[in-house]
């Protein structure tokens, strides 16, 4: 039996289209308008950072949309932004596309086959240690710190719940004391101190966290009122750091919008007669347990497993189905249109994964289909909490005007229906080269798709406060490499 991912095939037509880069002609004189970009101070999570590709390495930090952002507005008079060099360029966890073209012509996104051990040094290490960096910690602008959720920005690194040990290191790297530190303290105190503008980027990780794991751990997502009260201090916090400080505040895009969620198609799995007639043999006790359960005609079609030649979606075990295990059924089901399977699937499904090998646990998708019982999926469980915060996000953002709200969601859900045209070249929702804008790991942009966000932000802080900062030209920025041969 033979499984590969169809939907991350990289033809090798792709290798001679070239994306094109145009100058943007100039339109106004550039102009500070009413807001001062004299020294810029930005808050976030790992897309603040300039986290791709999986991992946090220097040429990305330099290519984060702040980063872009900062360059742009020097025209107007912002001054010199500065984040936490990590100085690595191949860190642990960073990934390539690789293609073994002797075996398969598809392409996967694999760890480089060597990196750096460990974390980054501290930003200001100890003199005399050659492999440490002596950053100045109070000269810092970019506060972005991947993993970040809303919660954690306010509280200080040692209450940093379980599984966070990431988070806690990389900020505690940079903080301007890793034992009372919290980020948007610091932040806060950075604006204090002549700052005079700030981008703020919070709250993916509060939902997202919980999705990219296939809504599998309920602890990954905060609740409304917790995400509502986390916001006010935080934008409260920086607010207040400097009264006369204006902001761009993001909100947060839809799970099918991203990558991740995408890039592999609901039934990934290929099968020819003999594997579908094998496959079928497996469950059919289960099919007849299921035919004369009392479940509804609708439930029992759903939960009915059926392999054919051709695409097949996989087994999973779906907890949202109406439990039969007390009677010895097991709430299983395939894989449907509207099921969001997650990218890192990709590496398990050529051992079997939701075949042979048995059911695919809850991880590995995030359940779109409609349930006969009422349950909510997890697609929809998760648009109602995106929606939910940003509909908070909004609400602090008009209440305060020195802020303007970046719509990335509506731009992201633009960006995945029709691609977006950059003077004359494409850039689309997925992360084959050249024109894919989301890097390797599907969550992140890549250096083009930062460039693109830096516009975005760009162009609405132009239309709120007057301004005419240039945008940049998205086409200077590297996209994703051709795969790797071996």
């Amino acid at each position: 039996m033979k499984f590969y991912i169809k939907n991350i095939s990289l033809a090798l037509v792709t290798v001679i289209a070239v994306s094109c880069t145009h100058e943007f002609p100039p339109v106004d004189e550039p102009d500070a308008g009413s807001a001062d970009f004299t020294k810029m101070v930005s808050v976030g999570n790992s897309l603040t950072s300039g986290f791709l590709d999986n991992a946090l390495y220097q040429s990305g930090q330099d290519a984060s949309f702040p980063a872009i952002i900062a360059l742009q507005m020097e025209a107007v008079g912002g001054g010199q932004f500065n984040a936490p060099d990590v100085g690595l360029e191949i860190p642990d966890g960073r990934l390539v596309l690789a293609q073994n073209v002797s075996a398969n012509p598809n392409a996967s996104p694999v760890p480089t086959p060597a990196g750096t051990a460990g974390l980054p040094a501290p930003f200001n290490a100890t003199q005399g240690n050659p492999t440490a960096y002596t950053g100045d910690k109070s000269a810092l602008n970019n506060f972005g710190v991947p993993g970040m959720s809303l919660g954690m920005s306010l509280a200080t690194i040692a209450s940093y719940p379980p599984g966070t040990e990431g988070t806690a290191a990389l900020f505690g790297r940079f903080a301007a004391d890793p034992a009372t530190s919290t980020q948007i303290g610091d932040a806060a105190a950075a604006l204090a101190d002549g700052g005079t503008f700030f981008t703020f980027w919070l709250g993916n990780i509060d939902v997202l966290g919980y999705a990219t794991g296939g809504a599998s751990n309920p602890a990954l997502l905060t609740s409304d009122g917790d995400f509502n009260t986390f916001l006010g201090l935080a934008l409260g916090a920086l607010t207040t750091a400097n009264s006369n400080a204006k902001g761009a505040v993001a909100n947060i895009p839809n799970v099918p919008d991203v990558a991740y969620f995408t890039t592999i198609s609901w039934n990934p799995v290929p099968l020819d007669q003999a594997s579908a007639d094998a496959l079928n043999a497996n469950y059919a006790a289960y099919n007849a347990g299921i035919s004369a359960s009392p479940l509804s005609a609708e439930e029992k079609a759903l939960r009915t497993i059926n392999f054919v030649v051709g695409n097949n979606g996989f087994v999973i075990e779906d907890d949202l189905l109406t439990d039969l295990t007390a009677g010895g059924l097991p709430n299983y089901r395939q894989t449907q249109l509207g099921d969001l399977v997650i990218l890192p699937a990709a590496a398990q499904l050529p051992t079997g994964l939701g075949t042979l090998a048995g059911p695919a646990a809850d991880q590995w998708v995030l359940t779109g289909v409609t349930y006969p019982n009422g349950s909510v999926s997890e697609v929809a469980e998760v648009a109602n909490s995106i929606a939910a915060f940003n509909g908070h996000i909004k609400t602090a953002v008009d209440a305060n005007p020195n802020l303007v709200l970046v719509d990335v969601n509506a731009e992201f859900a633009s960006l995945a229906a029709n691609g977006v045209s950059i003077n004359g070249s494409g850039m689309n929702a997925t992360l084959q080269p050249p024109f894919g804008g989301f890097s390797l790991d599907g969550v992140h942009p890549n250096k083009r798709g930062y460039a693109y966000i830096a516009n975005l932000f760009i162009s609405a802080i132009n239309a709120e406060f007057g301004s005419q900062i240039p945008l940049c030209n998205p086409n200077d920025y590297a996209g994703n490499n051709l795969p790797i041969p071996y």
